[in-house]
């Protein structure tokens, strides 16, 4: 009984993660950065150091380092399992016997590094236990620091002048020094384009004062021409991107621009409706920018090559006539709906309906702001008028609800500033907040006026959950 055989003795041994499972380098985002080991138990830099210029900091994103290395995966994979509330975790004990089916299962080729590892983490105990587990259940704020990389920031001569295991506080100390005073932003990389550059990269890594920079290349509509510049983050380039592209593709469509205008110019309904939110100049090449955004690049990955954007622009030819159509008519619904709306708000004159009458005015601001056409995708301007329709609701059948109404607004409220967060986090990715945006809208219909409410339009549950999904994959959680 005293003698263990060969056998009993790796029971639990680790899955074999070949010759990396301590690489001296790992990409992220695009980017390849060094990392360092060290075994000093106690100090501050024990275990895995990733090494990262300043200029790149910015663009790490917490959720790729999440997984760490290889060689570390089992013990936090196992960290994560303790770190799950203890009426789940017990439904998996003994822990220690579930680490080595898991790790097996997260370091195939198709899930390894793939997303979010709570996610990932959820998919394995759901694949491997039957355990369902939300996003928020996992905990790894209360993991061991060792399973954590330590992220060293380096000046441009490669000397660490920051430290630490907390990405988005060093993120925060060096906001100032990394990209904004690296490169100057303001000066275009090339002016006046007067066709596609032959190759747009979603981000590039150049060299300012010596060291390395993360940037992002983007299309900047100067008016009557694009300049191609430089953008500090990815949710700044989409933006950029957003009227960039079609400014440079009705530079290239030539006379049928021009047909557009004229047709524009003939809705004097579409006008008078626009006229509170700017003149007729500003409607028709907001109104032109957006068609040609609908008709080639919405829904689709941005050209990147100079031969995919022109084939785009034949591609979509001989729909453009019919997305004008759509978008002309969509628009005009929605400026009618928002004209009626606006004109009823001055019937309710009673005291107790001021706080519920002002927060419509203020969501009617943000519903269709004088820019809106400058963010807003097909398919929500599509639901623009089922939105203030929605309004209307609430205000006709506000009478003995006041009360109710108050408690939504502070819900609804909540909901709304986390989105915003989101939103004004530099690593947010424009698409991401489209989406979260479209679910609020729908929630926030249901919230006021519940038979107008579609089903699958929206709810408060799942909002929540992509809320948690994306604060986690950005650090904000």
């Amino acid at each position: 009984a005293l003698f263990l055989g060969r056998d009993t003795l790796q029971r639990q041994a680790a899955p074999d993660l070949g010759e990396e499972a301590y690489p001296s380098q790992i990409v992220v985002n695009g980017v390849a950065l060094e990392v360092k080991y060290r075994f000093a138990p106690g100090t501050p830099d024990d275990g895995a150091n990733l090494q990262v210029p300043v200029g790149l900091l910015q663009g790490v994103v917490p959720e790729a380092l999440e997984w760490l290395v290889p060689g570390y995966l089992p013990l936090v994979v196992e960290g994560w399992l303790r770190s799950l509330p203890k009426q789940i975790r017990r439904r998996i004990t003994p822990v220690a016997d579930k680490v080595e089916p898991i790790v097996s299962y997260l370091v195939h080729p198709s899930r390894y590094r793939q997303g979010r590892l709570a996610s990932a983490m959820s998919a394995a105990v759901l694949a491997l236990y039957d355990l369902k587990t939300e996003v928020a259940d996992w905990h790894p704020d209360r993991l061991d620091e060792l399973l954590r990389f330590h992220i060293q920031v380096l000046d441009e001569k490669g000397r660490v002048i920051d430290q630490g295991r907390d990405l988005r506080m060093l993120q925060e100390e060096h906001a100032v020094t990394g990209t904004n005073a690296s490169v100057d932003l303001d000066v275009p990389v090339e002016r006046n384009l007067q066709a596609f550059p032959e190759r747009l990269e979603e981000q590039e890594t150049i060299r300012a004062g010596g060291a390395p920079v993360l940037v992002y290349p983007a299309l900047k509509d100067c008016g009557d021409s694009v300049d191609l510049v430089y953008a500090e983050s990815r949710s700044a380039a989409d933006a950029l991107n957003r009227r960039g592209f079609p400014r440079l593709a009705l530079t290239l469509l030539g006379s049928r621009v021009r047909y557009f205008r004229r047709e524009i110019d003939k809705n004097k309904a579409l006008g008078l409706h626009f006229a509170s939110l700017g003149d007729a100049a500003t409607l028709r090449d907001a109104l032109l920018c957006y068609v040609v955004w609908a008709c080639y690049f919405h829904g689709r990955p941005l050209p990147r090559s100079r031969a995919e954007f022109n084939q785009r622009l034949d591609d979509g030819r001989q729909a453009l006539a019919d997305v004008f159509t759509d978008c002309v008519n969509g628009f005009a619904d929605a400026l009618a709906a928002r004209f009626e709306l606006v004109k009823s708000l001055d019937g309710y004159t009673s005291p107790a309906f001021q706080e519920s009458v002002a927060d419509v005015r203020r969501i009617v601001d943000e519903l269709l702001p004088p820019d809106v056409l400058t963010a807003c995708e097909p398919e929500t301007l599509a639901r623009l008028p089922d939105y203030l329709a929605a309004q209307r609701y609430r205000l006709e059948n506000l009478q003995g609800k006041v009360q109710r109404d108050q408690q939504n607004m502070v819900t609804l409220s909540a909901l709304e500033a986390r989105i915003e967060r989101l939103a004004a986090h530099r690593l947010s990715s424009q698409a991401d907040i489209s989406v979260l945006r479209a679910l609020f809208e729908g929630v926030r219909v249901g919230v006021f006026a519940e038979p107008l409410s579609k089903k699958g339009q929206g709810s408060v549950k799942k909002l929540r959950r992509e809320l948690e999904a994306l604060e986690l994959a950005l650090g904000l959680n």
